[in-house]
């Protein structure tokens, strides 16, 4: 496996298993855009042996195994987000047609926070992976919809923010199956089979209702001084500077000498009553538990604080957020530690009637 080239080649136990559970319809022409070892087009085409089978790859060693292979199928070797390589590409010129298109795209992105994506007249910043998804759809325009081997973060990362909504525009997202972090050898990132169905009212984005519940006003507060400057910020006399490590201490009264004091800032700082949540890492359930911050503190850039007007505002939070734990757990995503952004979890807590004002 080359992994400067990122393949990450699909087991054919896996593709099987996707096209099986996956595929619905009967579908006339498959497209895998970033075919690679070509298993997720012989499972679908072991599926449905009437099957058009079209792949397109940047590696030409794996397009010359495949059309040695299976010289039935439509084959060229092409990148995907290289204009002056697609468009020369006897498979972009003559496509017509294409019921499916199946894929799993390169996850890397060579160091790069994103790229910058062109679609349907759309200029966005995103992922590696959704950069390959976008032109897919845009070349191959998939009549019968899509199933995508994504990196989980693919669903809930801000970065993919912006294309998620265009393809929601005209697809429903839903999720198919997690795969393990074994699944591909020598990668780490967590990935998820994702389907998405032309014109569906299916939607990613879990919809919460919790008519009962009664609205708490909140300031949703994150935190703003990251760990790797925390010596840069000391002070003798500042604000004691809260870590995600020391929720704890501060649940056991322990704020003592040993807190590191910053420079005094107006960003992520709060007192009074709080619940403090990490942003990064799973949450504690048995921390999260109204505070009382006698004293303001300055929060690390891995704390959000969820501030109250009063005591009684914030044990009903308290015990909201431990009825709706498993909901809660649910925003934590990532393809490495788990997270959460500040607009997954307000537009949570807001369908939880807990709003940020």
């Amino acid at each position: 496996m080359l992994l400067d080239l990122d393949q990450y080649y699909t087991p054919i136990e896996v593709a099987e298993h996707i096209i099986s559970s996956g595929i619905s319809c009967k579908p006339s022409v498959c497209v895998d855009s970033t075919c690679g070892s070509g298993n997720l087009l012989s499972a679908a085409n072991n599926a449905f042996p009437n099957l058009t089978c079209i792949g397109l790859d940047k590696d030409k060693k794996n397009i010359g195994k495949l059309k040695r292979a299976n010289p039935n199928w439509i084959l060229s070797a092409a990148d995907l987000l290289n204009p002056l390589s697609y468009k020369k590409s006897s498979v972009i010129l003559d496509n017509k047609f294409c019921d499916f298109l199946l894929l799993n795209p390169p996850f890397s992105q060579n160091n790069k926070k994103y790229l910058n994506i062109e679609y349907r007249g759309h200029s966005i910043k995103g992922s590696a992976a959704m950069a390959y998804i976008l032109k897919s759809f845009e070349l191959f325009k998939p009549s019968k919809g899509a199933l995508i081997i994504v990196p989980e973060s693919v669903l809930y990362s801000e970065i993919d923010r912006d294309a998620r909504k265009l393809l929601e525009e005209n697809y429903g997202i839903s999720v198919i199956t997690e795969l393990e972090n074994s699944t591909f050898k020598g990668a780490r990132v967590r990935a998820t089979v994702i389907k998405l169905d032309p014109y569906s009212n299916e939607n990613l984005r879990s919809t919460f209702s919790y008519p009962k519940f009664t609205q708490i006003d909140i300031n949703l507060i994150r935190g703003s001084l990251p760990v790797h400057e925390r010596d840069n910020n000391k002070m003798a006399q500042g604000l004691r500077y809260i870590h995600s490590t020391d929720i704890r201490k501060l649940h056991q009264n322990q704020i003592n000498s040993e807190f590191t004091q910053v420079k005094i800032t107006s960003n992520g700082v709060t007192l009074g009553w709080n619940i403090l949540i990490p942003r990064v890492g799973i949450p504690n359930r048995n921390l999260l538990k109204p505070l009382f911050l006698k004293h303001p503190v300055r929060l690390s850039d891995c704390v959000i604080a969820l501030k109250f007007k009063n005591k009684l505002d914030a044990v009903e939070c308290c015990e909201r957020l431990d009825y709706l734990w498993n909901d809660l757990l649910n925003l934590y995503r990532g393809t490495g530690a788990r997270y959460v952004t500040i607009d997954r979890l307000q537009t949570w807590l807001k369908s939880a009637r807990i709003n940020n004002i």
